[in-house]
This record gives structure tokens, C-alpha cells and sequence, in this order.
């Protein structure tokens, strides 16, 4: 754990290894929001997704997830799919994370610049996604944690580690530049 005395453990075996969250207060559509976490993974270099809301099967507009590949070399990366018929654009971290060690990740969007963040500093930034909807592609589509929700049977679709201090903020890129990273739990 990060803080506290638990954090959310998945081993990224298949089957019902995640969290499922819905609600419409997840539907971000194009406003500025920020998702953070701190981050444990205990190998970075497989490909593995620790969070998203892909429907089952499909890559569909509107759909997110984020996770490590084993091309990225445990490089932190996000996939925002289907963007006005261009397929999936990626935002990839420049640091590579170590196995075993916790780390802050941030992903915000602010007036159609989107930003990813690795403990406080700029990893990679675009906007070529201006003017996206993160609309769930219309549906109050769940937002999974621990799994990306493509695909049951596949643990390249799971994440293997530990998440903490998980926030969704819709409405606000409480991150515009780099910033200090918490040194202490959110307050609820």
C-alpha cells in the first residue's frame, strides 16, 4: 500500500480479478478531467492494462485503457481508440517504471491538450485528440480497474500489482504542468 494499511491487489490472472464502476458521473464527453493513481506494478515489461472501459470484444469510440506493453520496455502508456475514424492514439511515458516500486500516474485533459504524467513531470502530451468525446460511445459503460474490459480470457487485458489513491475527476485538469506529487492520502 501506498498509504493506509491496503491498496487494490490484482495478480492478473483471468476471470473476476478487477472492479467495476458505473455511473454517469464517468462519462467525461469532452470536458477537462484528470484520472490519478499511485501504481505498483510487479512486472512492467509484459504487456498488461490496469485500468479502462473497452467493451467486451471491441475497440470502440470513445473507450480508453491504459497499461504497459512489452514493446514499451515498462514504459507507462494510454490508448484513446477509435478517435473520428484515426483508430487509436497513444500517449507513451519517456521513463520506464521498475518492477516492485510505486509510482504516481496522472492523466489529464485541459482545453483539448492531453497529458500524461509520471510522478509530477510531463511524459507526453497532444493535441491531436482536441475536440474528443470520452462519451463511453453514448452508454453509461462501466470503468474497469485492474482489467481493461476487452477480453475475459486473455491476462494481457489484466494488470499485475497494486493500485492506490485511485481519483476520477470530471470537469477539472486539476494538472496542467508538472506538479508535486501527494504526500499524503486524499481526504474523502
Amino acid at each position: 500500500n501506498k498509504f493506509g494499511s491496503s491498496a487494490f491487489y490484482t495478480s492478473g490472472a483471468t476471470g473476476n480479478n478487477y472492479l467495476s464502476i458505473t455511473s454517469s458521473a464517468l462519462m467525461i464527453d469532452t470536458n477537462d478531467f484528470t484520472i490519478e493513481f499511485w501504481i505498483y506494478p510487479i512486472a512492467p515489461t509484459v504487456q498488461q492494462r490496469c485500468m479502462g472501459n473497452l467493451p467486451l470484444g471491441s475497440y470502440n469510440s470513445g473507450a480508453w485503457a491504459m497499461g504497459f506493453t512489452a514493446a514499451d520496455n515498462g514504459k507507462f502508456h494510454i490508448d484513446v481508440f477509435n478517435i473520428s475514424g484515426a483508430g487509436v492514439q497513444t500517449l507513451t511515458a519517456t521513463t520506464a517504471m521498475t518492477a516492485n516500486t510505486w509510482n504516481h500516474i496522472a492523466f489529464a485533459r485541459y482545453s483539448n491538450v492531453w497529458t500524461l504524467y509520471q510522478n509530477g513531470i510531463v511524459q507526453a502530451s497532444k493535441t491531436t485528440l482536441s475536440n474528443v468525446s470520452l462519451d463511453n460511445g453514448g452508454a453509461a459503460r462501466p470503468v474497469y480497474i485492474g482489467w481493461s474490459g476487452f477480453s475475459t480470457s486473455s491476462t494481457l487485458e489484466y494488470f499485475n500489482g497494486y493500485l492506490d489513491e485511485i481519483r476520477i475527476t470530471n470537469g477539472v485538469a486539476l494538472y496542467t504542468s508538472n506538479f508535486t506529487v501527494q504526500a499524503v492520502p486524499f481526504s474523502t
